[in-house]
Formats: structure tokens, C-alpha cells, sequence
């Protein structure tokens, strides 16, 4: 072959088409069941294949092709080979082929189409290029590139439906975060209802102790007016039955609220599982503390009638202080065993103010977990004011902030 061959241009890398149209006396010449077309490629014109590519016949036209795409770049000699089904093959030199590099910037077609004509010994006698590749295989190409897009189409939509259905597992998912929280907020609101309960119960039994030490300031308010009493020895003996009477009423009284502080203590025990039993305890308390001030208010009486007996009502009244002592000392009893409980119960007198605190169960003194109660009473033994220290240390009930 000379260099005056017919040269084909292409890009390195692409989808080239080889386009060869060949004829013998006017007749056209394609693959069959006698024979085989194919290319081989050399970059010496007596150098070694290669490359060897078969001519397909894709349409109905009489337009062969090779595909052209694993080629370096450089310039090939190609040859035509004929291969008969019952003769020896038969080579002549068809063109030249030029795969430029990819960074070229020349235009150039990824079809290009050649027409041969063979003589009556299948040499090739002129090769001329087609500027213009058929129609019929520019459609395939056409018709693959849609089929290719097609494909591109369907795995998009492949890929919407996975992530919708991503986006349904991720709300659903969120839901369920949302009704954990939710049920958690629950269960904690739940608890500090609970606790909420169990501090009430506290202060009931804080009330009931106070109703204790009120029913002792009236028994020694009565020791007072008994002091002073004057009148004859007949009607202080008389008195001295009803105020023996009055102490043993007063006694009474002290042991209902001793009974009211422990029924307040193991209201604070059960209080933490369940709330109506709070409830209840709280009132039993306030039943108490209205008992204790009944009591205070027979104590008076006695009181009064004890002022026509100087040394016998004296000695009630002093029985009756000691009896309330007494129950003053065992209703503190009681508060101390709610701490076997759920609380801790402490109680104090000093500097005439009256200290109770309550904390939860095993705190220590020196915890900052009292709700400390301070009371200061009139000389009559009323109550002057009632203030409260909150998230204090027992040993600091004397210098906490009351509110």
C-alpha cells in the first residue's frame, strides 16, 4: 500500500465506526456462510497484526462495520482480508488509519465511511471516503443512544422510589423517637407527682408535731394561771377533780397526735407509690391538729377553773405539763421512726423558736435537703409566725434563710 492510500481519522478512546462499502463489477460484496471479512491493523506495512476486527453486515444495507476503540493513538496500515469458506485467504492493503490523541482539538466524526472497489482476483483497485455514513447506520447509532438514555431514565426512577422510601423509613422512624420522649415525659411527670405526694405527707407530720407542742404551751400557760390562783381550799378540791380530769384529757390529746405523727410517717412510707394514700394522711393530720387544739382549748378551761385552787390545780397543772412533755417527747418519737421510712425528721427548740425539718430518707444533717419549718408563738402559746427554710442542712437551721 502507498501513502496515497485513503487515510480514516478518529479519536483516541471513542466509540469509532468503521464504515466499508465493497463491490465487485458493480456488485456488492458482504460476510456470509462462504465467506469472512476482516481488518488487520499494522504500524509497519510489513510489520506484525496488531489488531484483527470482523466486518459485520448490521442492517439491511450493504454497509459493513468495525468498531474501532482499543487503538493508541498513531497512524495504522490496514488490510482487507477475505476469507473464502473453501480457498486460502486472500489480503490487500485497504487504507491508512489515524487515531489521534485525546486532548486533540481537531473535530473529528466517530463515523467514518470508506467505498472499495475489488477486481475479478479481490484486489482492491480504488478506495474513496464517504463523507457521509449511511443513514440507515446512523439511525443504530441513534436508536442505541436512546436505549441507552431509556436505561439512564429508568435507574433514576429506581433511585426516587429508594429514597422515598428512605425518606418514609427516616419519618417513621422519627415518630417513634417522638412517642419515646413523650411517654418519658410521662413516666417523669409521674414521679414528681409522686414525690410531690410524699412531701406533702412530710408536712402533715411537720403539722401534727406542731399540734403537739401547742398543746403543751397551753398546759404550761395553764401552770401560769394556776400560780396565781387564790381562792378557798373546798372549791380547789372541787377544781382539783376537773383539772385532774383536764390532765388526763390533755394526756389524751398528746397520744392521739403522737398516733397522728406515726399514721403521718408511714403516710410519708407509702406516699411514694401512691399518691391518694398522701392524701389521706394529710387529712387524718389535719384531723389531728384540730384535735390537739380542742384540747388546748379544754386546757384553758381547766385553767380557769384551776385559778379557785392554789396547790391542787397547781400540782394538775404541773401533771398536765409533764403529760404533755410526754406527748410532745412521743410524737418527736414518731417523727424520728418515719426515717426508717422514706424521711428523715428532725425537731428543735431554741431561742423561742421551734424547728422541725424533714428530708429525704438517709440523708445526713449536714445534707443540703431539709425543709426546715420555724415557728415563734405569742405568750398564750398561739402561733405568732411559721416561716420555711428550703434545700438546707439540718445544722444550719439557726442561720438558714426563712421565707
Amino acid at each position: 500500500m502507498t501513502t496515497k492510500a485513503p487515510i480514516l481519522r478518529f479519536r483516541e478512546q471513542n466509540p469509532n465506526q468503521f464504515q466499508l462499502q465493497l463491490s465487485r463489477a458493480n456488485t456488492p460484496v458482504v460476510p456470509g456462510v462462504d465467506l469472512a471479512l476482516k481488518l488487520e491493523f499494522r504500524t509497519d506495512p510489513k510489520g506484525r497484526v496488531l489488531s484483527v476486527l470482523e466486518l459485520t453486515k448490521p442492517t439491511a444495507s450493504a454497509v459493513l462495520v468495525a468498531t474501532i476503540s482499543a487503538l493508541t493513538a498513531g497512524l495504522y496500515y490496514v488490510d482487507l482480508v477475505q476469507v473464502p469458506t473453501n480457498s486460502p485467504a486472500h489480503r490487500s492493503g485497504l487504507c491508512l488509519v489515524e487515531i489521534l490523541p485525546i486532548g486533540s482539538l481537531e473535530t473529528l466524526s466517530d463515523v467514518v465511511g470508506l467505498t472499495a472497489t475489488l477486481d475479478e482476483s479481490s484486489q482492491i483497485l480504488s478506495g474513496v471516503l464517504d463523507a457521509s455514513p449511511s443513514a440507515q447506520l446512523a439511525a443504530a447509532y441513534a436508536n442505541q443512544a436512546q436505549a441507552a438514555r431509556d436505561a439512564v431514565l429508568a435507574g433514576q426512577q429506581v433511585l426516587s422510589d429508594q429514597l422515598e422510601q428512605a425518606n418514609q423509613s427516616a419519618a417513621l422512624i422519627a415518630d417513634s423517637i417522638s412517642d419515646a420522649l413523650a411517654a418519658a415525659s410521662a413516666s417523669a411527670a409521674s414521679a414528681s407527682a409522686a414525690s410531690g405526694s410524699a412531701t406533702q405527707a412530710g408536712a402533715s407530720a411537720t403539722s401534727a408535731a406542731n399540734s403537739a407542742t401547742a398543746a403543751a404551751g397551753s398546759a404550761s400557760t395553764a401552770s401560769g394561771s394556776a400560780t396565781q390562783a387564790d381562792t378557798k381550799a373546798t372549791a380547789a378540791a372541787t377544781s382539783a377533780t376537773a383539772a385532774a380530769s383536764s390532765a388526763s384529757n390533755a394526756s389524751n390529746s398528746a397520744t392521739a397526735a403522737a398516733n397522728s405523727a406515726t399514721a403521718a410517717g408511714t403516710s410519708a412510707t407509702n406516699a411514694s407509690t401512691s399518691a391518694n394514700a398522701a392524701n389521706t394522711s394529710a387529712t387524718n393530720a389535719g384531723n389531728s391538729a384540730t384535735a390537739a387544739a380542742g384540747s388546748a382549748s379544754a386546757a384553758n378551761t381547766s385553767a380557769t377553773n384551776a385559778s379557785n385552787s392554789a396547790t391542787a390545780a397547781s400540782t394538775s397543772a404541773i401533771n398536765a405539763g409533764n403529760s404533755a412533755t410526754a406527748a410532745a417527747n412521743s410524737a418527736t418519737a414518731a417523727a424520728n421512726s418515719a426515717l426508717s421510712a422514706n424521711r428523715v425528721i428532725r425537731h428543735d427548740n431554741q431561742g423561742g423558736y421551734d424547728y422541725m425539718g424533714v428530708a429525704p430518707g438517709g440523708s445526713a444533717d449536714t445534707t443540703p435537703a431539709f425543709i426546715i419549718t420555724r415557728t415563734s408563738r405569742n405568750p398564750d402559746g398561739s402561733t405568732a409566725s411559721k416561716l420555711k427554710a428550703t434545700g438546707v442542712a439540718w445544722t444550719s437551721r439557726l442561720t438558714a434563710t426563712y421565707l
